[in-house]
């Protein structure tokens, strides 16, 4: 009973931060690619280049990479700094709630920031579809969020442009590259 009340009220905070309810996952359901998102021009301009993969093994046990390189972003501490984790431990997939996109999904991987541990990323992907779909924003989208502990350090959604309306705001429009969700 009590794995129940847990799940139940995860659900419920679940609803009330995204405002919709995640798709149930198979195994075998996932993410790869990579990419870049940029913002401005130059060498002023923003640049964050990302990719990798994770796939559902079990209900609730996941495998996946992922890296993030900050080449270039609005807090200097964490300018070419590299993210790399290894350990996936959350993942939820979410269909589509606008054109912007067909298929959307977050997940939490844990990790190194240069080859200190302690560290996290919240990644929130879009996908408009394959490459060469197009509509009228048909563009994959990204967000990081970059944490150690419970504290957020750096947040995409403060330096690029908010670009989606698929499940959510924040995200802005990958530049380079592509994101294939399967679920």
């Amino acid at each position: 009973k009590m794995k129940k009340l847990i799940a139940s009220i995860i659900l419920i905070m679940v609803i009330l931060s995204f405002g919709t309810l995640p798709a149930v996952a198979d195994v075998g359901d996932g993410m790869n690619g990579g990419g870049q998102i940029l913002e401005g021009t130059g060498k002023d301009g923003l640049k964050i280049s990302f990719g990798g993969f994770a796939v559902q093994t079990d209900v609730a046990t996941y495998e996946g990479q992922f890296q993030i390189n900050f080449h270039n972003v609005g807090d200097d501490l964490f300018d070419k700094a590299v993210f790399h984790g290894d350990e996936v431990i959350d993942m939820n997939f979410y269909p589509p709630t606008s054109d912007t996109c067909l298929s959307a999904m977050n997940m939490k991987v844990l990790g190194t920031l240069d080859g200190e541990p302690g560290f996290s990323v919240v990644v929130r992907f879009g996908d408009a579809g394959p490459p060469g779909h197009w509509t009228e924003q048909a563009f994959d989208t990204f967000r990081v969020t970059l944490q150690q502990g419970n504290a957020s350090l750096y947040d995409t959604h403060g330096d690029f442009t908010d670009e989606s309306t698929c499940v959510g705001t924040a995200r802005t429009g990958v530049d380079r590259g592509n994101l294939t969700i399967d679920y």
